[in-house]
């Protein structure tokens, strides 16, 4: 009777585990995956997905697959679930393999400015440093309403017109950052802007979003597809060439933050942008 238990309760958990499904989720540079039952804790796991932003993928679709150990993550009353952690392989931590469109140890000869909502009648401001210990590029500040148009206004820092290197053949852009602040912003807008990429007269400015979650001290890998970028002019959409066809004609990068967004602080480090 014990031994004919003991195989009943074998096949009830090879049966629960196989009812399983794996999601996952991207958070700076690292995606993050577990198997999960219909129920997570007491909790429907639709529920737990949805508030996580999980998605019902792998990580090895999405291109990550070299594994970088595990994690424990809260879910409210729901418990606790244990991710799987992976990055891409075939690019390390320190860029080897991909195009540098801008590096901040001092030996780059490009020079950077913030352009803020003042400009707009805006009260943001924002302001740069190099932090010679990181061999990085501080860019901290506030986003404020804008009086007159009572929402929130922006920050961005840009590089001056420049040449930069040929990115044809790449993905996306990437970026070794820290975020300094636990509570913060957190979510900006690359930008570049290419010689063709103009509508009529119009110089318009292409915008990827990405998100920059705080991670202790560590400097992580945030990124964009090239194909997500948008043309835009004074944030408004505009026709134009994609930025895929523009990665030889780059003239300017630089970092927003969100906008529309929210006003509050911000502090980034950025230690590099890449192209891969």
């Amino acid at each position: 009777m014990m031994r004919a238990a003991l195989l009943l309760a074998a096949v009830a958990l090879a049966a629960a585990a196989d009812s399983c499904t794996t999601y996952s989720k991207v958070v700076n540079g690292t995606c993050a995956q577990a198997c999960l039952n219909k129920t997570v804790g007491v909790c429907p796991v639709a529920l737990v997905v949805k508030l996580g932003g999980l998605s019902a993928t792998t990580c090895a679709a999405a291109g990550f697959s070299q594994p970088d150990g595990t994690k424990p993550q809260k879910a409210g009353p729901c418990g606790t679930i244990v991710f799987d952690l992976y990055t891409k392989s075939g690019v390390g931590a320190d860029g080897a393999g991909a195009i540098t469109l801008a590096s901040f140890d001092g030996d780059s000869p490009t020079t950077w400015k913030t352009v803020d909502d003042p400009v707009m009648g805006g009260k943001s401001q924002s302001y740069l440093a190099r932090d010679q210990a990181d061999q990085a590029l501080r860019w901290h500040g506030h986003v404020a309403m804008v009086p007159f148009l009572k929402s929130p206004g922006f920050c961005t820092f840009r590089s001056d017109q420049a040449k930069f290197p040929d990115a044809s053949g790449t993905d996306g852009i990437h970026m070794r950052v820290r975020n300094n602040m636990t509570v913060g912003l957190s979510r900006f807008k690359f930008q570049l802007e290419t010689k063709g990429g103009r509508s009529g007269f119009k110089q318009g400015t292409y915008s990827g979003n990405v998100t920059v979650q705080a991670a202790g001290s560590r400097f992580v890998d945030v990124s964009a597809r090239w194909a997500d970028f948008d043309l835009t002019w004074r944030g408004q959409r505009i026709s134009g060439p994609a930025l895929t066809g523009q990665l030889d004609q780059i003239e300017s990068i630089g970092l927003s933050t969100f906008f529309p967004g929210k006003t509050g602080d911000f502090d980034l480090e950025i230690e590099s942008i890449t192209a891969q």
